[in-house]
């Protein structure tokens, strides 16, 4: 565990971010937010699971002030949780949902009810009635913030329902390595030649990203076009077996963030054709990537990044037959894909760690204001 810096003769800001799990977007949002002279961070984490759908290596943390929690100890509200945050003396907390035990319990803790404390949320909204039920299942919690964040328009519908006020709702929950993605469109403007021919999937092997849909849809577009592109994905889980022996199909398998940008300056069309995505940042990356994209209407991001026929195709979940219209789309208007990433990348600079950072620093000056 780091220790907050103690040398600086002007007191900083004091937060600390309790989070889920490691990931490259949120390493390089934490990084950006320690980077600020007037800020001490220290993030409180899951512990890396290499044997999990994904393989984030703990190095990407860098230099920022952390500290890693296995997750039983997460689930069953292990008070050494309670205790380490507490020894942080923290000016601002922030906590990640209700999921485990041990964030939920930190807002109620001695040592710590004073603290204004902000909690993340990525649900998109549905309209569903379990979810206008929700203000009733932790109300104790909801009546303890004074934020709650989260990614987009989709998140702050959620967020108006289970009745927090407007002021209380931050939109940018998620931001990533906007810089790291740009050198991909750069270098792929760099090669000099046509745009790639090669559509890349990327995420996790999981029911939720339809995986049966992207390879139906994918065989479905092979049949009616001349020359093909190949699709590549990048990726870790158990329905990896279904991408196995499909012609034109590549599984390179999981791949850390810093070899990424290779993989996405060598692609054309990026597709995600999740039945369930919250947010979706490798719809970011991909748009910072100088990427058009092929999205459903039901990733969250969708609202803010998927413009159709601007810079994406956004089309039904579960409907492999949209999918094959839209790869055919991309792959009859080639000459336009170039203008296409252009725009992506102007919508994704939104959503760069630089900016997450001077967003949440002012949420944090507010909170702790008491405004």
């Amino acid at each position: 565990m780091s220790d907050f810096h103690t040398d600086n003769p002007v007191r900083r800001l004091r937060i600390v971010i309790c989070w889920t799990s490691i990931s490259g977007y949120m390493a390089a949002c934490w990084s950006a937010l320690h980077a600020r002279p007037e800020v001490d961070l220290h993030v409180v984490v899951g512990a890396p699971e290499t044997t999990t759908q994904v393989a984030f290596d703990a190095s990407l943390m860098g230099s920022t002030p952390h500290t890693f929690v296995p997750e039983p100890r997460l689930r069953s509200g292990d008070a050494a949780v309670t205790a380490i945050v507490r020894n942080l003396k923290p000016d601002v907390l922030v906590v990640p949902g209700w999921m485990y035990a041990a964030y939920r319990d930190l807002p109620f803790a001695e040592g710590l009810t004073h603290v204004p404390t902000a909690m993340t949320m990525d649900t998109p909204y549905s309209g569903s009635l379990r979810e206008r039920l929700g203000r009733f299942r932790h109300p104790q919690l909801f009546s303890r913030l004074s934020r709650v964040i989260v990614p987009g328009e989709r998140g702050a519908m959620v967020a108006k329902v289970l009745g927090f006020r407007p002021e209380q709702i931050v939109k940018g929950m998620y931001s990533g390595d906007f810089a790291g993605c740009a050198r991909a469109y750069a270098e792929r403007l760099r090669g000099g030649g046509a745009w790639p021919k090669r559509f890349l999937y990327m995420g996790r092997y999981v029911e939720a990203k339809s995986i049966d849909i992207l390879v139906a849809g994918y065989r479905a577009y092979r049949d009616r076009v001349k020359e093909p592109w190949p699709l590549v994905c990048m990726g870790k889980g158990e329905l990896g077996s279904l991408l196995r022996g499909v012609a034109g199909i590549e599984d390179i398998g999981f791949v850390q963030p810093q070899d990424q940008p290779k993989v996405l300056a060598e692609s054309g069309v990026f597709v995600l054709v999740s039945n369930y995505e919250p947010w979706g940042m490798v719809i970011v990356e991909s748009c910072a990537a100088g990427l058009p994209i092929i999205i459903t209407e039901v990733c969250g991001a969708a609202v803010e990044l998927g413009q159709s026929s601007y810079n994406a195709q956004v089309i039904p979940a579960g409907d492999a037959g949209a999918l094959t219209d839209a790869m055919e789309w991309m792959h009859a208007n080639h000459g336009r894909l170039p203008e296409m990433g252009r725009r992506s990348s102007e919508l994704a600079g939104a959503y760069a760690a630089e900016v997450w950072a001077e967003r949440w620093l002012q949420m944090a000056r507010q909170m702790a204001a008491g405004r």
